[in-house]
């Protein structure tokens, strides 16, 4: 296949999982507009870096083996489904408390160095993004892809999951939609630690099932 043909197809196949409504752009979306355009960057590099992650993992083969353990993919499973249920309980828990404040310039007052690593995990523990890159994406480098092909696709993953979680965090931090955002927080908040809820549990059921 050719190169451009072949990095065409991974950005195709890529494109619609950051663009579409998960665990990931929920988490940089809400962090953007509650703790302000520094935390949901900082949110937004660390699913970055889990798309290196998984992206590199997919490349060197590692996706397909996958595939062929079940016991690990059960494993996965149960620990996405964990953590997930873990960040719909806080989501819940935070509906009871006051809604936080963020400045005008979009730079929040809570801290945000937790953020990197809460977008890391929320990546690499994120359903879709497991049944993406350890079948369909991973299917993509048979024996004749070379490794500076491989080493392209793993850029094109990176490229386009920073332009758009960068972007999502840059749009979510403007105040208009900050100032929506908090007139309803406490329902928002409640729905998404309910979605993340109901996402972790399906998540943990079918690990324990597998």
């Amino acid at each position: 296949m050719n190169s451009s043909v072949f990095l065409g197809t991974v950005a195709a196949m890529y494109t619609p999982l950051v663009l579409s409504p998960g665990p990931c752009a929920l988490l940089v979306s809400r962090a953007s507009m509650v703790e302000g355009r520094h935390t949901g960057m900082q949110a937004a590099l660390g699913i970055t870096t889990g798309a290196f992650l998984w992206s590199a993992l997919a490349a060197a083969g590692v996706g397909v083996m996958l595939g062929q353990w079940p016991g690990v993919i059960a494993a996965l499973q149960c620990a996405g489904g964990a953590y997930l249920g873990w960040m719909g309980v806080a989501l819940v828990r935070s509906v009871q408390r006051p809604a936080q404040e963020v400045n005008g310039d979009g730079h929040e007052t809570a801290p945000a160095q937790r953020a990197y690593w809460r977008g890391l995990a929320t990546c690499m523990t994120n359903p879709q993004a497991l049944v993406f890159f350890s079948s369909l994406f991973g299917a993509l480098f048979t024996a004749e892809v070379s490794p500076l092909l491989r080493l392209a696709s793993v850029l094109t993953v990176v490229g386009i999951a920073l332009v758009g979680y960068l972007g999502q965090a840059a749009l979510f931090a403007f105040p208009p939609l900050q100032r929506r955002y908090q007139a309803s927080q406490r329902y928002l908040d409640g729905v998404c630690g309910v979605v993340f809820l109901l996402l972790g549990g399906r998540l943990l059921l079918q690990g324990l099932a597998a």
